[in-house]
């Protein structure tokens, strides 16, 4: 069985006084580590998969500096286990309804990706059909995949409460999922 990893990394620090900053993530108890941006993107743990999820953050500090302060961290992951075959993956792409739905201040959109895998957009519009937030944007591989929108624009402002639409298209498909925020 080959054992399929995706990682999503949110996070927010104030860093005081530090002069490098890099985040790396290991899921088989630190052996390994793939090195991450906290950035809100999917990171693919597929050369080192494993069970034990590990993060760690190091700072280089000029002189004097005091130590850093993290005012959030949310790491979530999904596994995937699927045969030599593919037996186990999604057979089509699909977009299903997010959860927690109303939500705040974050939801989570599940959508499916076939084997191979292939080019998703996946992005979130309001009422209007203006669009909030593109939460994927590029070749995705298959599975079962989540996405996290924390009820911000593409620019990180706060959106007002009300009602949105996650769209996914992919392979000539278009599906849609109504999405209410309240605050």
């Amino acid at each position: 069985m080959k054992k399929l990893f995706t990682l999503l990394l949110l996070a927010s620090a104030t860093v005081t006084g530090a002069e490098t900053e890099s985040w790396s993530l290991s899921a088989d108890g630190g052996e390994h580590w793939t090195p991450i941006a906290p950035d809100s993107t999917w990171h693919d743990l597929w050369e080192y998969p494993g069970n034990d999820l590990v993060w760690n953050a190091d700072l280089v500090y000029t002189g004097g500096a005091v130590a850093p302060t993290v005012t959030s961290l949310t790491v979530e992951w999904e596994t995937a286990t699927t045969g030599a075959d593919g037996a186990d993956l999604p057979t089509r792409f699909a977009l299903h309804q997010n959860t927690p739905n109303p939500f705040n201040p974050a939801t989570r959109v599940r959508f499916d990706v076939p084997a191979p895998g292939g080019r998703v957009l996946l992005a979130v519009y309001d009422v209007s059909g203006r669009l909030v937030r593109t939460l994927v944007d590029g070749a995705v591989g298959p599975g079962i995949r989540n996405a996290v929108w924390d009820g911000r624009d593409d620019r990180g402002a706060r959106v007002a409460s009300g009602v949105y639409f996650c769209r996914l298209l992919a392979a000539g498909r278009e599906e849609s999922v109504r999405i209410v925020l309240l605050k």
